[in-house]
Formats: structure tokens, C-alpha cells, sequence
């Protein structure tokens, strides 16, 4: 029985998609933000990294290898600190008073996978567990009411990067994570293993077979049919 969501007085439900790069995170934020302003919903959308911030900037130079430690070669925990300083950054400058959504790419879980598969070889649990008390205990990020991983299998991930050109932060069309075929599938693993344990994590499959993803707009309905579930509504109050 899926896990009800129910927004705190005050307070907006805060929505995080997540998924390896190139599984449609942007598209689809873009489309809920969409749906849920129509049905009257005030809606904050936030990126992470925030590449046009302090701590953003420098996770750009590190995935680009602009960096004098690369992504490759830095540690997973100083790595997790670079990013939960970002996320830090942008919430602690940011209003959400009034708001009904707050809808979030990437967030405290993208470090928990990305940065767990990237540990010494047992430390995969205790860096999770450390990168979630970091966020959420430490720098009191508020916790999402719920993630939606969107599941795509590596090879089809890295052609749908490839499309997008390349990136602001990067003269190169992947950065040194996405180059890794290794590391995405390791991640998506990662993604699967988490969601099967944590109660506020939902997996939409993508694929329609194992080349072919589902057309937008079917993924669209089976994220409105999750927040449905989750005794979400997108239509004004």
C-alpha cells in the first residue's frame, strides 16, 4: 500500500526526481510543474547542481575534470560534501511560504547512490547512512515527501545525454560520471536496492522493452497515477 502524503500547514510537499542521467528528469519536472500550476498549484522548481552558485561552480569544474581533483579521484564523502553544500546554499536563500509543491532535480538521494557505489569496497551502507544524517541531520536540509526514480538502463541513459550537446558547465557532451558505464549501472542498481527498503522512494519503469523507452506522455500518467496513490492531488484547492 503505497505511503500517503499529506501536506503539513505551511508547509509545500516537496516532490524529488531522480534517476541516472539521461532517464528524463527535466522533461518530466517541466510537465508536472505544467500540470500542477494549471490546476492552481503554486510551484517552485529547483535544479541541483546549482551551477550558477558558489559550491555549483566548483561540482562544474570536478565532473568536468576542470578541477585539480576530478570526480574520479576524489573520495565519495568529499565528494557528498560538495553537493550537500550546494543543496545547502540554494535552500537557505530560498522562500517556500505559500508554496503548495516545491519539485526538485536531484537531491540528498542522488548523492546517497552515487556516492555509496563509489566507496570503499563495505562502506556502500555507512556512506549512505552518513550522507543522509550530513543532509538532513547536520545541515537540516528538510527530508522530500516523496522521490520519483525514473528507471532507464544505462546504454539508453548515455545516448539520451549525448543528444543534449554539451553542458554549461562541461566543453564535453558527458561528464566523468555519465562516461562510466560501470558507475550508471552500479547507480541504477543502487536506485532499485533503496527503493525496495524506503518507504518515500517510488521507481516508474521507462523502458517499453530493453531498447525502447515509453513515450512521455505514458511515463507522464504513471507519475500523475503514483501521486494519485500517494493521496496527492493536482488540482487546485
Amino acid at each position: 500500500m503505497p505511503t500517503k502524503i499529506s501536506r503539513q500547514p505551511g508547509q509545500p510537499v516537496i516532490i524529488a526526481f531522480e534517476g541516472i542521467d539521461g532517464s528524463g528528469k527535466t522533461r518530466h519536472i517541466t510537465m508536472l510543474e505544467d500540470e500542477l500550476k494549471q490546476g492552481g498549484k503554486k510551484v517552485a522548481n529547483l535544479s541541483f547542481p546549482a551551477y550558477d552558485e558558489f559550491f555549483g561552480v566548483e561540482l562544474g569544474k570536478i565532473l568536468s575534470g576542470r578541477h585539480s581533483l576530478g570526480a574520479d579521484r576524489l573520495d565519495a564523502k568529499s565528494m557528498a560534501l560538495w553537493y550537500a553544500m550546494d543543496r545547502w546554499n540554494v535552500f537557505r536563500n530560498s522562500n517556500f511560504k505559500d508554496l503548495d509543491f516545491v519539485l526538485l532535480n536531484r537531491y540528498t538521494l542522488s548523492s546517497a547512490v552515487y556516492q555509496s557505489v563509489r566507496a570503499e569496497a563495505g562502506q556502500m551502507e555507512e556512506t549512505t547512512n552518513w550522507i543522509l544524517e550530513l543532509e538532513h541531520g547536520q545541515l537540516g536540509l528538510p527530508q522530500p515527501d516523496l522521490y520519483i526514480v525514473l528507471d532507464v538502463i544505462p546504454a539508453t541513459a548515455q545516448k539520451n545525454v549525448k543528444r543534449k550537446g554539451a553542458r554549461a558547465y562541461s566543453e564535453k557532451k558527458l561528464d566523468l560520471y555519465e562516461r562510466s558505464s560501470k558507475l550508471l549501472a552500479a547507480a541504477r542498481q543502487r536506485y532499485l536496492d533503496l527503493a525496495a527498503r524506503l518507504p518515500n522512494i517510488r521507481v516508474i519503469p521507462c523502458m517499453q522493452n530493453e531498447t525502447q523507452m515509453k513515450s512521455m506522455d505514458e511515463v507522464h500518467q504513471e507519475i500523475i497515477d503514483c501521486l494519485t496513490a500517494c493521496g496527492v492531488s493536482q488540482t487546485a484547492s
